[in-house]
């Protein structure tokens, strides 16, 4: 299986947005857990979301959709 994770912050996009280490393709194995975290400096000012594409062998596609609230202040 594959995930892949992309963020995504409310208009406008900050300057200087660069992909975070959450952010990319991830191989995974058949039972395996996979742990990630929405990082809080990427949301910080109007919250966004995560977009997970899942794909297995047979290439059957899955996304959802993962609202982010920015952090409290």
């Amino acid at each position: 299986m594959e995930i892949s994770i992309l963020c995504f912050t409310q208009p406008p996009r900050p300057p200087k947005l660069n992909p975070c280490d959450e952010c990319g393709r991830f191989k995974l194995i058949s039972g395996e857990r996979f742990y990630f975290n929405a990082n809080p400096s990427v949301f910080v000012e109007k919250g966004g979301y995560l977009k997970l594409i899942i794909q297995n062998q047979s290439g059957d596609v899955w996304q959802r959709k993962i609202e982010v609230s920015s952090p409290l202040k």
